[in-house]
């Protein structure tokens, strides 16, 4: 089973996630929140048992960038898909920024909210190079490294270590499959702008991003 929270002031939205969600199979709401700072209070004890948080931007006390703000300075990676009415590639990018995984319209399919809270869970995010396609095209102030997520940090410390671990070995490492290296591995190289893995470690030495260059 999936575990969602639900973070989002509107009652009826919520119980309509709900229900969709128990009608798909796979999933259970174990938690739901009508307030941000409520949800922060109460994160501590949710972050082991939950793999996807369904998080609203547009909320009274505090938002969804402030939710994510806070969650930064938690030093914590947990998946957070985004669900609001609109949001234009300059928001997307300041949440990518927080560390969101993925991006859902009020009015997606039930087909759609599926596939990204599966895709979030099982490689980390959802519809991702499309949307950073369009980020690095209409973001003036584009800078890519505000966009690594902890564990593509930890993929890249790996991957730069004298020990050349093979991707398998960082799979191991990380406690994830091969398949979700390859997701962090594709994601770094496209936020990044680079091709092979000497590329990373000559990036990661220019911009002092991980050990052992830091």
């Amino acid at each position: 089973m999936i575990n969602v929270v639900l973070i989002d002031d509107h009652a009826v939205l919520r119980e309509g996630i709900c229900k969709l969600l128990n009608n798909l199979g796979s999933f259970v709401v174990t938690n739901q929140y009508d307030n941000g700072l409520v949800f922060i209070e109460n994160f501590e004890q949710l972050k082991e048992t939950t793999d996807v948080f369904v998080l609203d931007y547009s909320m009274p006390d505090m938002n969804g960038l402030q939710v994510l703000e806070n969650i930064q300075k938690m030093n914590n990676d947990a998946n957070f898909l985004i669900l609001s009415q609109s949001i234009d590639i300059d928001l997307k990018y300041k949440f990518y920024s927080l560390g969101a995984k993925g991006f859902l319209s009020k009015t997606c399919s039930a087909e759609e909210l599926k596939q990204a809270i599966v895709d979030i869970t099982e490689i980390g995010f959802y519809n991702f190079k499309e949307n950073i396609t369009l980020i690095k095209k209409s973001v003036a102030e584009y800078n890519p490294i505000k966009l690594l997520t902890n564990r593509e940090l930890l993929f890249i410390e790996l991957s730069c270590n004298e020990k050349e671990y093979t991707y398998e070995q960082i799979a191991d490492l990380m406690n994830v499959s091969k398949k979700t290296v390859d997701y962090y591995r594709s994601n770094v190289f496209e936020k990044l702008n680079i091709k092979s893995k000497v590329g990373l470690v000559l990036f990661s030495f220019k911009h002092k991003l991980t050990n052992p260059f830091i």
